[in-house]
């Protein structure tokens, strides 16, 4: 474990990052959000990890999160996808090996501070790893494209590709990659695969119920389709269509979305029990940890569903 001033000390690089490159961050003070979020990103490392390489594996999952937030951000309060771009330009200079070029990007700012703190490697095997880490960035970049086309193009939103392609934005196989490439023994492909199956399963977990927590903010101050609106319009319930006005019209549109939001959290909650299934034979690696901290995350946003004290 890394002690308080740790955790602290990992979130001042993000701060001077944000600063320094005049990063929008609308989340608070980063240095504290930023300690938060290490904490989270502790719960999220296997015991593969030494000690010694701990506190960088928790400062690289925190600048993969800051720049998911970047993008994000632009995403659904702009309506812009410019950091989403940039993004791609340089994850394909790294595939190509051009690994000095930098878009004009905040976002690709941090995920090229992040990229070159990866450790050089010999290992065939690890280098295997750092092709998976990157495939896994890109398919994030490919769930943050379909939002924002969904976005745009509110006809091509539909539960299934939501399903499908919106849960890759809050993918944690990435976080299975690093702990991998810093880990002082190399797991059997066997048990890799089968933990990348456990850890798809929790990133869809997780997008489900963050889904519970976020539709006032997106109905009323962003105009994002997530998982409850989008089941909504295939139900045909009226008043999801598009970005309401007041608090009182939120109010008066949550009695018909009851359904819809059991719905949505069944979908949070048997993704959970998949993931929980798939990784509790895995004796290799214990998992616990990780499941416990995955399963704290999805009950703290199932309980911002306004009819979830009800139903329990």
């Amino acid at each position: 474990m890394l002690s308080p001033s740790e955790i602290s000390a990992v979130s001042e690089p993000l701060a001077r990052l944000i600063e320094s490159n005049g990063i929008k961050f609308e989340r608070g003070n980063p240095r504290q959000y930023f300690a938060q979020l290490g904490l989270l990103s502790v719960g999220l490392t296997l015991p593969l990890v030494p000690r010694e390489h701990l506190a960088t594996v928790v400062l690289l999952k925190n600048y993969c999160n800051l720049w998911n937030i970047v993008v994000d951000d632009e995403i659904d309060r702009e309506g812009g996808r410019r950091h989403l771009d940039a993004s791609m330009q340089l994850l394909t200079l790294r595939l190509q090996g051009r690994s000095d070029q930098v878009p004009d990007s905040g976002a690709a700012r941090v995920l090229h501070e992040m990229l070159e703190l990866l450790p050089a490697t010999a290992s065939p095997a690890k280098e295997r790893l750092r092709q998976a880490l990157y495939f896994d960035l890109w398919e994030e970049m490919t769930g943050f494209s379909y939002e924002h086309c969904i976005n745009s193009v509110r006809a091509a939103a539909n539960s299934v590709e939501y399903g499908k392609y919106s849960t890759m934005t809050a993918s944690i196989k990435h976080f299975l990659d690093l702990d991998c490439l810093f880990a002082a023994d190399e797991l059997e492909d066997t048990v890799y695969r089968k933990l990348r199956t456990g850890y798809e399963f929790l990133g869809q977990a997780v997008k489900f119920a963050s889904d519970l927590g976020t539709l006032k903010r997106e109905l009323l101050e962003e105009d994002n389709l997530n998982i409850v609106r989008i089941l909504a319009l295939e139900s045909g319930l009226p008043g999801m269509e598009r970005k309401l006005e007041t608090e009182a019209q939120y109010e008066a549109l949550l009695p018909s979305l009851q359904d819809i939001f059991v719905r949505s959290r069944k979908l949070a909650l048997d993704n959970l029990e998949s993931a929980r299934a798939l990784l509790a034979p895995v004796t290799e690696v214990d998992t616990r940890p990780l499941v416990k901290t995955i399963s704290g995350l999805v009950e703290s946003y199932c309980k911002r569903d306004p009819f979830f004290q009800k139903q329990r």
